[in-house]
């Protein structure tokens, strides 16, 4: 199998399809979804596990993040967050704290804390593997189940995609870049690294009933769009000149020969709503971009349209990032 994500296939026969249901136990598993759930009276808990398995300097910085997005994609306020480590036996040590206090400022500019976790030394292995396992509560009747979406809604995007792809390429690729972009060019992408958090538009969204909440993250906007489509059995329509993109990465894929839109996407937040405005102006209030690139249908086509020309999404096999080695 290919480094990444696997196929939504994949997912469902070799591991979902796996899984008993327990009827007494009070565990959602919410197939295909971002996060698992059970019940505690009226109030829902949530739960997502990520790993970083790609090429990334900050990786218990973009764990911790990963999985946040996940679980707020629900609705969730965090609450706590669990670490596993495995760390090859040639790192130094001085590579694992810097991976800890990644992960521990992470939490605290969530207000949280990391509540436990496991350490291992690994041999065989050649970089850190980080996983974060974040928990967070919601009330039953507010929660965002992103199997919600029918044809017809809008599509709206939040920030820019490829944040998190551009922040890693700019720092991993630095030496290459420098031969064609300034300091100053490269410093701007590497911040986009501030930005990969989805949590307060999440919670904007939630407020404004939206259908359904999907983080663009590995598979880049291709491959978030393909997911929210496939999950709930409907087509799509997107423009693909309005899908906002930095000129950052714009001109960093273009050199890395990278297609921008398979490219991990942390920091941009997809959203289904029936109707866009009240969303789009609650965003604005709030000083949030967002823009809207498209709909849902009621075929099973899924059309990216670029003027006059129309072709069709492919499912995304693999993220960009996947190219590249720390």
């Amino acid at each position: 199998m290919k480094a990444g994500k696997p196929s939504e296939a994949v997912l469902s026969r070799s591991v979902l399809k796996q899984l008993k249901k327990d009827p007494n136990a009070p565990v959602s598993r919410m197939k295909q979804l971002d996060y698992g759930s059970f019940t505690i009276n009226d109030t829902q808990v949530l739960m997502s596990s990520q790993a970083v398995g790609y090429p990334a300097i900050t990786p218990g910085r973009f764990a911790v993040y990963s999985a946040l997005n996940n679980i707020v994609c629900g609705g969730a306020v965090p609450s706590a967050v669990s670490l596993t480590i495995l760390f090859p036996t040639e790192a130094p040590e001085q590579e694992l704290r810097a991976l800890i206090k990644e992960a521990d400022e992470a939490c605290h500019e969530n207000g949280i804390a990391i509540v436990g976790g496991h350490t291992e030394i690994v041999s065989g292995i050649r970089e850190p593997m980080i996983v974060a396992c974040a928990a967070g509560t919601v009330e039953r009747a507010a929660m965002v189940v992103s199997s919600a979406v029918q044809p017809g809604m809008d599509l709206v995007v939040s920030k820019h995609i490829g944040l998190g792809g551009t922040a890693i390429l700019a720092h991993l690729q630095e030496a290459r870049l420098l031969e064609r972009y300034s300091a100053p060019f490269l410093d701007r992408a590497k911040a986009f690294e501030q930005e990969i958090s989805i949590r307060r538009e999440a919670q904007i969204a939630a407020t404004c009933h939206v259908a359904a909440m999907h983080d663009v993250s590995l598979g880049g906007i291709y491959g978030a769009l393909w997911e929210l489509a496939d999950r709930n059995h409907v087509g799509l329509t997107i423009d693909l000149k309005a899908i906002p993109i930095r000129q950052e990465t714009v001109e960093i894929s273009e050199y890395l020969n990278v297609n921008p839109y398979k490219l991990f996407g942390a920091g941009s937040l997809l959203m289904a709503t029936e109707s866009a405005e009240p969303l789009m102006d609650a965003l604005a209030a709030a000083g949030i971009e967002a823009t809207v690139i498209g709909h849902t249908t009621d075929s099973n086509d899924r059309i990216l349209v670029t003027g006059e020309e129309q072709r069709f999404l492919e499912m995304t096999q693999s993220d960009e990032l996947y190219k590249f080695r720390r």
